[in-house]
């Protein structure tokens, strides 16, 4: 049995867990919870059909949407140095109240760095395309490639068998998701990471490096060219 001080510091423990629990839908709380609570703070009225809902990374947080997406109603939801885990942790609270039609995502890149294998990366994907199916029938998902980067070079191995496999869901899934590969637009012509699209950390993209993903993403978001 616990001492009573000690008994009391646990259940105020528990009474904390059971609460996030029951707002996040998540065994713990959040380690992104201050970012996700800004979020759902801004509401939650369903998105227009035409917006599309960026998710993910800092890759998707730090993206100047509105300047790269002129013509597009976008909305970015973006988090922290998050994995994919932890978007779909979440998904209840951030993704599926503003019933977007589309869907754009990124993750991996942190998820491979903290020692997670390419299958369990992209079973935490293929989770969310379920939570996507369940929730949102009829939208449709587009999973930017794992990007590579300079910085963690020697985990390239692994974002490309990451991608291999990430792909192979996409073509799978019966129309719901796209694979957009991001990952081979980034390399040179060495096949490696070309560091003139990257800052001066070498694993954010700059703004060279962001319009390389455009280039790849307009054509398929703009409202006469939905695939």
């Amino acid at each position: 049995m616990y001492p009573p001080k000690k008994r009391w510091l646990a259940l105020m423990l528990a009474g904390t867990q059971l609460l996030a629990c029951t707002r996040g839908k998540i065994l713990e709380p959040h380690p992104f919870e201050t970012e996700i609570a800004a979020i759902e703070a801004q509401g939650k009225q369903p998105l227009s059909a035409e917006a599309v809902l960026f998710i993910g990374s800092s890759s998707i947080r730090l993206w100047d949407l509105k300047k790269t997406f002129p013509g597009l109603e976008t909305v970015n939801h973006g988090f922290g140095g998050s994995e994919m885990a932890h978007l779909n942790n979440c998904a209840a609270r951030i993704v599926f109240p503003f019933k977007p039609r589309r869907i754009v995502v990124y993750e991996g890149s942190n998820d491979i760095h903290a020692g997670r294998t390419p299958s369990q990366v992209v079973e935490e994907m293929k989770k969310f395309l379920n939570l996507t199916r369940d929730n949102l029938p009829g939208s449709k998902v587009y999973f930017l490639a794992v990007k590579p980067s300079l910085s963690r070079i020697g985990e390239l191995g692994e974002v490309l068998e990451a991608n291999r496999l990430l792909k192979a869901i996409c073509e799978q899934s019966a129309g719901l998701a796209v694979y957009v590969d991001g990952c081979t637009a980034l390399l040179g012509a060495n096949g490696m990471p070309d560091p003139a699209l990257y800052q001066q950390d070498l694993e954010h993209l700059n703004e060279l490096g962001y319009a390389r993903w455009v280039s790849l993403l307009e054509p398929l978001l703009m409202p006469t060219n939905v695939n």
